[in-house]
């Protein structure tokens, strides 16, 4: 692999790293940036695509893509769809849709 990986790798990891790094400076008075950050990144992505491609557990796995979507419950029944979510654990909110087998 060369020094830069692939594209994807390299912007998912520098972006989590700077996140890392902003975090460690923001609350650890002791913290500092790496002088070569993205040397630092590049180190993090060849380790990536490393393991990836030579652990014993992933080179034997197949990928298996799958389509998801809403199945339409078995005649006589009906499906309770459900979500929820909250902002700070202060204000709260949740709801539901009821199906039928034709989708009404």
């Amino acid at each position: 692999m060369n020094d830069t990986g692939c594209w994807d790798e390299f912007w998912a990891t520098g972006c989590h790293a700077l996140w890392s790094w902003r975090n460690k400076l923001s609350h650890d008075s002791e913290a500092t940036m790496p002088l070569n950050s993205w040397r630092e990144v590049t180190r993090k992505v060849n380790c990536y695509m490393d393991n990836q491609y030579n652990h014993p557990m992933i080179a034997s796995s197949r990928r298996v893509v799958e389509k998801i979507s809403w199945k339409p419950p078995e005649i006589g029944w009906i499906r309770l769809n459900i979500d929820g979510a909250s902002k700070g654990g202060y204000i709260a909110s949740c709801g539901g849709v009821l199906w039928g087998e034709n989708g009404e």
